[in-house]
């Protein structure tokens, strides 16, 4: 599905969504910027429901091209699956950078919150704050071991469970605290190769390139997070000071 034409006309496709869903907004705007006609279908409806269902019920976001149906994680490879150009890369080690300060702005969030707040429903299709950070958390937890075997194993649609196995608030802490660590260890071991090109590695979606993912990965962590910082506001809930602001970072005041 890789090598699309520059000057071939953008396929008219059908985009699967839900709200509160980070690469379904990213796949959303993408869409429209390369000027791809497409139809927009919000599975949280009844009519978008059965037509998702109707299609297979593809891991979301997804978008069908005639027959085919592909489940997204990159915009790498929505571009290929609807026949445009790809959005111009940036140097994975900075987006990667940029990742792990999110996870620590994250992460100081959850210090700060008591176990009652963490296990509030927020408007985020009602997850709680425990099941966003699992969320956001576990698309890092096995990255560096992707780098060694070429293999990402992740069940994208695990979330509520992973949640459920932390009781506690310290017990969630130093889990996201463990993946933040070795993704800031990962990096440290091998910064200056993210930019030269690493071979792709596998996934329950299909192949994927480390610079497309980790932009990717990125997009969804910055999504997350602001909807925490809405989260806080819109009750009341002090925020720790000096964390992370997202229009610091370069494309993600969203």
């Amino acid at each position: 599905m890789s090598g699309a034409s520059t000057d071939a006309r953008p396929a008219a496709a059908v985009l699967f969504w839900q709200e509160s869903c980070a690469t379904c907004a990213l796949s959303k705007r993408f869409l429209a910027a390369a000027a791809v006609e497409f139809d927009s279908v919000d599975v949280g409806t009844d009519s978008g429901r059965a037509r998702w269902e109707g299609a297979g019920r593809p891991a979301l976001p997804a978008v069908v091209t005639g027959e085919v149906a592909t489940s997204i994680s990159t915009l790498a490879q929505l571009a290929a699956a609807v026949g445009v150009e790809p959005p111009p890369g940036q140097p994975v080690a900075q987006e990667a950078g940029e990742c792990l300060a999110l996870l620590h702005a994250w992460l100081a969030h959850a210090r700060a919150f008591d176990w009652q707040l963490l296990s509030r429903p927020t408007p985020s299709r009602g997850r709680t704050l425990r099941e966003l950070t699992v969320n956001v958390f576990e698309q890092f937890e096995h990255a560096p071991e992707a780098w060694e075997t070429g293999e990402l194993r992740r069940d994208p649609d695990d979330d509520a469970s992973r949640a459920a196995a932390f009781p506690s608030r310290q017990e969630l802490v130093d889990w996201a605290d463990g993946i933040a660590q070795r993704w800031g260890d990962f990096l440290l071991l091998h910064e200056r190769e993210l930019d030269d090109a690493p071979p792709p590695f596998s996934s329950v979606r299909g192949m994927l390139e480390w610079g497309p993912f980790v932009s990717a990965k990125r997009w969804h962590t910055a999504f997350h997070y602001r909807e925490l910082v809405e989260f806080c506001e819109a009750e009341g809930v002090p925020r720790p000071t000096g964390v992370l602001e997202l229009a610091s970072l370069r494309d993600l005041a969203l």
